[in-house]
């Protein structure tokens, strides 16, 4: 099979084409935890389900503020599934910002966590309760973890929307509709909401892969942040697109990169410019420790010659620089 079979398809066809492919294959890691292809499938089809079962219906948003987790993988392919458009709003993102992107978006969920103690003090759970009354639309905060307390507030258990039993939602979403709403600051400072497609996501992610030389041997480190389009277009789906490995990665930390890549055997390693100069200048970084690195792409912004040369050289892989933008899926050229 080659990319170009993954040139006109969903987002909810590509993983249920991969699962066939490479059922026993792991797709997913995390903490020593292993999903394979088949389980992602059977995951986000139960969630699709689910969420169905709510009420959702095909065309309503459907917002995820979740860390780089499998979770957030599953929910990726459930929304595509079940016919929904996924916002994805980063976990950095305060009060103010996250309200001004549900607010234009209005979703008619949210899929969140709470995680204080890993996140400077933010619940992020205890926000979208709060700004709930804010949010007309949204009549379903999902929570990966919710107290007994929350569930009072009608905050629903994401492990609840699994519904093993419940008759799947028919395949409804073309390549040419809408799959995800993501927001750019472009020029403006404003947050501009971009419309991306099922085909526009999938064939962008597919061209990356095979710019990659990417196969089902390799293993991609999971460190942009799945809520853009770096993340999920050149890691997750390129990921899936090659029948590959992610490694899931919720907090980005130099140190915790570095000892990924040793130990888990990584072989795709992709960053903005400013996690590759803080890995490169780390006291734990070793050139020894990055010897199973082959290829990955370094974008996002400015790319320094001199940085790329010593990822290139000290790292001893094959770095390509990207260039796009958020409207475009976002790779428009590569090296």
């Amino acid at each position: 099979m080659t990319y170009e079979t993954f040139h006109n398809t969903t987002i909810g066809e590509l993983l249920s084409v991969q699962a066939s492919r490479f059922s026993n294959q792991t797709f997913l890691r995390l903490d020593g935890e292993r999903w394979s292809y088949a389980d992602v499938e059977l995951q986000a089809c139960s969630l699709a389900a689910g969420l169905r079962e709510l009420g959702l219906q095909p065309g309503d948003r459907l917002a995820v503020t979740l860390p780089n987790t499998p979770a957030y993988v599953i929910t990726i392919f459930a929304a595509a599934k079940a016919g929904l458009i996924l916002v994805p709003v980063n976990v950095r993102r305060d009060r103010a910002d996250a309200l001004a992107r549900l607010t234009k978006t209005k979703p008619k969920a949210l899929i969140t966590f709470s995680d204080p103690k890993q996140f400077n003090g933010m619940d992020h759970l205890e926000m979208a309760l709060d700004m709930r009354a804010s949010l007309p639309e949204l009549s379903f905060v999902i929570s990966m973890s919710a107290s007994k307390s929350q569930k009072k507030d009608g905050v629903i258990s994401w492990d609840s929307l699994l519904k093993d039993t419940a008759p799947l939602p028919p395949v409804i979403a073309k390549p040419h509709d809408a799959a995800a709403i993501i927001h750019s600051l472009g020029s403006s400072g404003e947050p501009r909401g971009a419309i991306l497609t099922h085909g526009g996501l999938v064939h962008n992610a597919a061209d990356i892969a095979s710019r990659l030389g990417c196969t089902a041997e390799d293993v991609f480190l999971g460190t942009i942040p799945f809520s853009n389009t770096f993340g999920i277009t050149a890691i997750a789906l390129a990921c899936a697109v090659s029948g590959a490995q992610l490694v899931c990665m919720p907090h980005y930390r130099p140190s915790e990169a570095l000892r990924l890549v040793k130990e888990t055997g990584v072989t795709v390693l992709s960053g903005v410019p400013t996690m590759f100069a803080l890995e490169l200048n780390h006291a734990d970084f070793h050139a020894s420790a990055c010897a199973t690195l082959r290829t990955g792409v370094m974008a996002g912004a400015p790319c320094p010659a001199e940085l790329v040369r010593r990822a290139r050289e000290e790292m001893n892989f094959k770095l390509l620089i990207g260039y796009g933008l958020t409207e475009a899926s976002p790779a428009v050229t590569m090296t």
